[in-house]
């Protein structure tokens, strides 16, 4: 029994250990495609200060790459299983540090394709966790 138990913790971990490098991948370059839109992301060195890993995040649409700017934290996309896209956002990346960080989403507002910026922190004990909070950055195809 306890051998059973052994070998089944070490496969969970090891499973974990995939995703984790599975994430990480991402993070180093390859393009993320979602609809109508590639997100873009790749490593993009170290935070001299808090050594948070920094990612460099760009969409592409069509012909057209619009860089979004450089963020704190490991970030991916959004994939409905571990995080749930927000209200009204059709696609979106997280980008993650230490119980916060940013999300960058595209949200349909008329025919038009809107891309915002907003806040996550985990929260605490006593203070409950924050999500939303999107402000526009840029709107796709002008």
């Amino acid at each position: 029994m306890k051998k059973t138990l052994v070998v089944g913790g070490a496969m969970l971990l090891a499973g974990f250990g995939f995703y984790l490098h599975d994430i990480s991948k991402m993070t180093e370059a390859a393009p993320i495609v979602s609809g109508d839109v590639i997100w873009v992301i790749e490593a993009a060195g170290e935070d001299p200060e808090s050594a948070a890993p920094l990612s460099s995040v760009a969409i592409k649409r069509g012909a057209k790459t619009y860089e979004l700017g450089t963020y704190a934290g490991s970030c991916f996309e959004i994939d409905n299983v571990s995080w749930k896209l927000y209200e009204g956002e059709l696609t979106g990346v997280i980008c993650w540090f230490a119980g916060g960080g940013e999300e960058l989403g595209v949200f349909g507002e008329g025919s038009w394709l809107v891309v915002k910026r907003g806040q996550l922190d985990e929260g605490s004990a006593e203070t409950p966790g924050v999500r939303g909070n999107f402000k526009q950055i840029l709107v796709l195809g002008e």
